[in-house]
């Protein structure tokens, strides 16, 4: 059985907020609740190819692109969760973690935080929060919406972002999806203009 750590750290966003967090410093609460039924464990699928930078060429940083690249992981837990059980669903709000972004846009490259918060069925769960992208030229920031399964270990992510500094008047799409060990490929696309939400 998984501790709460570690399945929360693969409820949220797959395995990349929390429970890779616990190297950070942070304590999350209990350690000794699980989320996942005993039994059985589902099987999950190997892990699928993942774009990085280095396969995939660079966009110019300029105009509307299409971008891809991996989420680092792990992440850090900078805010630590609270955890309540009501009914058959376990809450968990108010966490902050952070991980570094790669991608083939320079403009959508950096530091990530996402708040978040997790409503856990057992092995699935919805989630939410608001995801905030910074570099030296600016930064990203907006909502996102998500859902994972597998007890965690598979998960999509998408997340609608407004550019500030250097990316004022653009808008940006970025869906994060099939966490492993932490790791996650991420797919957008930067747009002039705000989207569609806002």
């Amino acid at each position: 059985m998984r501790s709460t750590t570690r399945t929360i750290a693969t409820l949220v966003c797959g395995g990349f907020l929390v429970a890779a967090c616990s190297g950070a410093g942070a304590t999350p609460t209990p350690a000794a609740v699980t989320l996942a039924p005993a039994s059985p464990t589902p099987a999950v699928a190997p892990p699928t190819t993942v774009p990085t930078p280095a396969s995939v060429p660079m966009t110019d940083g300029q105009g509307p692109e299409h971008f891809s690249g991996t989420s680092g992981g792990p992440p850090t837990l900078v805010v630590p969760y609270t955890q309540t059980t009501v009914g058959d669903v376990v809450q968990y709000r108010g966490g902050v973690a952070a991980w570094d972004f790669t991608t083939t846009d320079i403009r959508t490259t950096g530091q990530a935080r996402l708040s978040f918060s997790i409503d856990a069925y057992g092995s699935v769960g919805p989630e939410w929060g608001t995801l905030e992208i910074a570099n030296t030229d600016g930064g990203w920031t907006g909502p996102c919406s998500a859902a994972s399964w597998a007890s965690g270990e598979r998960i999509v992510l998408g997340c609608w972002l407004v550019g500030s500094g250097a990316f004022i008047g653009f808008g940006a799409y970025l869906s994060l999806f099939n966490l492993s060990g932490g790791v996650g490929s991420i797919e957008g696309v930067i747009f002039p203009g705000s989207p569609p939400e806002h």
